[in-house]
């Protein structure tokens, strides 16, 4: 496996597909014989391969059960809590926490076989905006994103699978949620942030 913005060696190249037609000239011209290389969606997949959980390579796109949807758009809800608890926002973190815990309430009433309705494609674009949104923050804040991302990607893969919505490890009691084993070792996100900034002294 590559890092993140290495360029792939033959061998590697023949597992990845070009890059898709980007929809302006100048770029179509820079891209049109380049590959893509390792995605930050092929190691989530990765993951969710690892710990038994659905990926794009198993079927059509599709809708999500609610009870998943409603997991998972709590998760996010969580992800952005620890962003504004860790920049001190602390009365927008209470009102973040809030919709979240209003989102697991809704997991656990959802029943199994409801189906979530929709357009997909308007979804897929919001999840992609959603990202490029995030990207973007951590370009204005001058990230060593690739690294970060290679380092969370990697204490990710050693957590576990929850055995059930009622496992105590799990604090969002749901079936689709991967814990910390006991001997987790978290990401050294804090390292890569001083060694970056000690390299633009």
């Amino acid at each position: 496996m590559i890092a993140h913005g290495q360029k792939p060696t033959e061998t590697e190249t023949s597992t990845y597909e070009d890059n898709d037609r980007l929809g302006t000239e100048p770029l179509d011209e820079l891209n049109q014989h380049r590959v893509r290389p390792r995605s930050f969606f092929d190691d989530v997949g990765a993951f969710h391969k690892k710990f038994g959980l659905v990926t794009a390579a198993d079927g059509p796109p599709t809708h999500l059960p609610l009870s998943a949807l409603y997991f998972r758009l709590g998760f996010m809800i969580e992800e952005l809590c620890e962003i504004t608890y860790a920049l001190g926002e602390t009365d927008l973190t209470i009102r973040l926490r809030k919709v979240r815990n209003d989102l697991r309430a809704l997991t656990q009433l959802a029943q199994d076989d409801s189906m979530s309705v929709g357009n997909l494609a308007l979804v897929a674009d919001g999840l992609a905006d959603l990202v490029y949104v995030a990207l973007g923050t951590a370009q204005l804040m001058r990230l060593p994103f690739n690294e970060v991302w290679d380092e969370v990607h990697r204490a990710n893969l050693t957590k576990e699978r929850a055995s059930s919505a009622e496992d105590p490890r799990s604090t969002r009691g749901h079936t689709l949620d991967v814990v910390k084993p006991a001997d987790f070792r978290a990401p050294d996100v804090e390292g890569i942030i001083e060694r970056a900034q000690r390299r633009a002294r």
